[in-house]
Protein backbone atom coordinates (compact mmCIF):
# COMPACT_ATOMS: atom_id res chain seq x y z
CA UNK A 1 0.00 0.00 0.00
CA UNK A 2 0.56 3.84 -0.82
CA UNK A 3 0.09 6.22 0.87
CA UNK A 4 -1.02 9.82 -0.29
CA UNK A 5 -3.00 13.41 0.80
CA UNK A 6 -3.59 16.54 -0.67
CA UNK A 7 -3.17 19.22 1.70
CA UNK A 8 -5.00 23.06 0.80
CA UNK A 9 -3.58 26.55 2.27
CA UNK A 10 -5.03 26.57 5.76
CA UNK A 11 -6.60 29.93 5.64
CA UNK A 12 -8.52 29.00 2.15
CA UNK A 13 -9.36 25.64 3.55
CA UNK A 14 -10.70 27.11 6.95
CA UNK A 15 -12.93 29.74 5.11
CA UNK A 16 -14.25 27.98 2.16
CA UNK A 17 -15.60 25.02 5.27
CA UNK A 18 -17.49 28.16 6.60
CA UNK A 19 -18.99 29.07 3.00
CA UNK A 20 -19.36 25.43 1.97
CA UNK A 21 -21.30 25.08 5.51
CA UNK A 22 -23.10 28.56 5.06
CA UNK A 23 -24.55 27.60 1.67
CA UNK A 24 -25.63 23.64 1.98
CA UNK A 25 -27.51 24.62 5.15
CA UNK A 26 -29.35 27.66 3.16
CA UNK A 27 -27.87 29.93 5.68
CA UNK A 28 -26.87 32.87 3.32
CA UNK A 29 -29.90 34.21 2.58
CA UNK A 30 -28.26 37.29 2.31
CA UNK A 31 -25.31 39.75 3.09
CA UNK A 32 -26.79 40.65 6.72
CA UNK A 33 -27.09 36.50 7.60
CA UNK A 34 -23.31 36.06 6.43
CA UNK A 35 -21.72 38.28 8.66
CA UNK A 36 -23.79 37.18 11.56
CA UNK A 37 -23.02 33.48 11.14
CA UNK A 38 -20.00 34.70 10.67
CA UNK A 39 -19.42 35.52 13.56
CA UNK A 40 -20.94 32.67 15.38
CA UNK A 41 -19.19 30.06 13.10
CA UNK A 42 -15.93 32.07 13.84
CA UNK A 43 -16.13 31.52 17.57
CA UNK A 44 -17.15 28.37 17.73
CA UNK A 45 -15.28 24.65 18.79
CA UNK A 46 -16.69 24.07 14.99
CA UNK A 47 -14.08 26.58 13.44
CA UNK A 48 -11.05 25.84 16.33
CA UNK A 49 -11.19 22.29 15.16
CA UNK A 50 -11.24 22.92 11.11
CA UNK A 51 -8.47 25.97 11.80
CA UNK A 52 -6.17 23.21 13.30
CA UNK A 53 -6.81 19.91 10.86
CA UNK A 54 -3.25 19.18 10.50
CA UNK A 55 -2.45 19.71 13.92
CA UNK A 56 -4.83 17.33 14.98
CA UNK A 57 -4.90 14.80 12.11
CA UNK A 58 -0.95 14.66 11.85
CA UNK A 59 0.60 15.67 14.79
CA UNK A 60 -2.16 13.81 16.71
CA UNK A 61 -3.21 16.39 19.01
CA UNK A 62 -6.57 18.16 20.52
CA UNK A 63 -6.77 21.01 19.10
CA UNK A 64 -6.99 22.69 22.62
CA UNK A 65 -3.43 21.22 23.10
CA UNK A 66 -1.19 22.52 20.61
CA UNK A 67 2.40 23.24 20.93
CA UNK A 68 5.72 22.98 19.58
CA UNK A 69 5.58 19.03 19.79
CA UNK A 70 2.60 19.18 17.60
CA UNK A 71 4.36 20.77 14.72
CA UNK A 72 7.03 18.61 15.09
CA UNK A 73 5.11 15.64 15.23
CA UNK A 74 2.73 16.32 12.55
CA UNK A 75 5.92 16.84 10.17
CA UNK A 76 7.22 13.86 11.12
CA UNK A 77 3.92 11.93 10.09
CA UNK A 78 3.82 13.68 6.42
CA UNK A 79 7.14 13.30 5.84
CA UNK A 80 6.12 9.17 6.00
CA UNK A 81 3.28 9.66 3.74
CA UNK A 82 4.76 8.36 0.30
CA UNK A 83 2.77 11.40 -1.67
CA UNK A 84 1.74 14.76 -0.12
CA UNK A 85 0.47 17.24 -2.57
CA UNK A 86 -0.83 20.92 -2.47
CA UNK A 87 -4.06 21.92 -3.87
CA UNK A 88 -2.58 24.77 -5.08
CA UNK A 89 -0.13 22.81 -7.22
CA UNK A 90 -2.38 20.02 -8.13
CA UNK A 91 -0.58 19.19 -11.50
CA UNK A 92 2.73 18.26 -9.52
CA UNK A 93 0.45 15.79 -7.31
CA UNK A 94 -1.04 14.55 -10.30
CA UNK A 95 2.86 14.35 -11.44
CA UNK A 96 4.03 12.90 -8.34
CA UNK A 97 1.17 9.94 -8.05
CA UNK A 98 1.69 9.03 -11.60
CA UNK A 99 5.42 8.57 -10.79
CA UNK A 100 4.40 6.73 -7.64
CA UNK A 101 1.85 3.83 -9.64
CA UNK A 102 3.27 3.94 -12.81
CA UNK A 103 -0.08 4.99 -14.50
CA UNK A 104 -1.14 8.41 -15.46
CA UNK A 105 -3.31 9.99 -12.48
CA UNK A 106 -6.14 13.20 -13.24
CA UNK A 107 -7.22 14.75 -10.06
CA UNK A 108 -10.60 15.96 -10.60
CA UNK A 109 -10.99 19.53 -8.87
CA UNK A 110 -14.81 21.11 -8.11
CA UNK A 111 -15.33 23.92 -6.44
CA UNK A 112 -18.72 22.75 -5.17
CA UNK A 113 -19.40 26.48 -3.33
CA UNK A 114 -19.05 27.85 -6.26
CA UNK A 115 -22.06 25.86 -8.17
CA UNK A 116 -24.02 26.53 -4.85
CA UNK A 117 -23.67 30.30 -5.26
CA UNK A 118 -25.47 31.98 -8.32
CA UNK A 119 -25.62 35.30 -6.98
CA UNK A 120 -22.86 38.16 -7.36
CA UNK A 121 -23.95 39.29 -4.38
CA UNK A 122 -22.91 36.93 -2.08
CA UNK A 123 -20.44 36.29 -4.32
CA UNK A 124 -18.78 39.49 -3.73
CA UNK A 125 -20.06 39.41 0.30
CA UNK A 126 -18.25 36.25 0.67
CA UNK A 127 -14.78 37.92 -1.05
CA UNK A 128 -15.76 40.97 1.25
CA UNK A 129 -15.86 39.22 4.86
CA UNK A 130 -12.33 36.79 3.61
CA UNK A 131 -11.09 39.89 3.29
CA UNK A 132 -12.29 41.86 6.14
CA UNK A 133 -11.19 38.78 8.55
CA UNK A 134 -8.15 37.74 6.78
CA UNK A 135 -5.89 38.76 9.91
CA UNK A 136 -8.37 36.90 12.09
CA UNK A 137 -8.57 34.10 10.02
CA UNK A 138 -4.29 33.89 9.60
CA UNK A 139 -4.47 33.95 13.36
CA UNK A 140 -6.67 30.55 13.68
CA UNK A 141 -5.38 29.00 11.76
CA UNK A 142 -0.99 30.02 12.75
CA UNK A 143 -0.32 26.30 14.21
CA UNK A 144 -1.54 24.61 10.31
CA UNK A 145 0.25 27.36 8.33
CA UNK A 146 3.60 26.79 10.01
CA UNK A 147 3.24 22.89 9.53
CA UNK A 148 2.05 23.51 5.78
CA UNK A 149 5.06 26.31 5.00
CA UNK A 150 7.81 24.15 6.80
CA UNK A 151 6.75 21.27 4.96
CA UNK A 152 6.02 22.62 1.90
CA UNK A 153 9.54 25.05 2.08
CA UNK A 154 7.29 28.18 1.43
CA UNK A 155 8.08 31.65 3.07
Amino acid sequence: YKTVTLLRTPEKRLFSHFKYWMLTRNLAADKDAIFKHWDVYINSERAKFQANLLAVYFGESNFQEINEATVEKALQNLNQIDVVGDLDAINSFEEELTQLIGKRTTIGFENTSKNLMSDDVLKDTFKQLYQDNFKQIKEMVKTDTAIYKTFFNKN
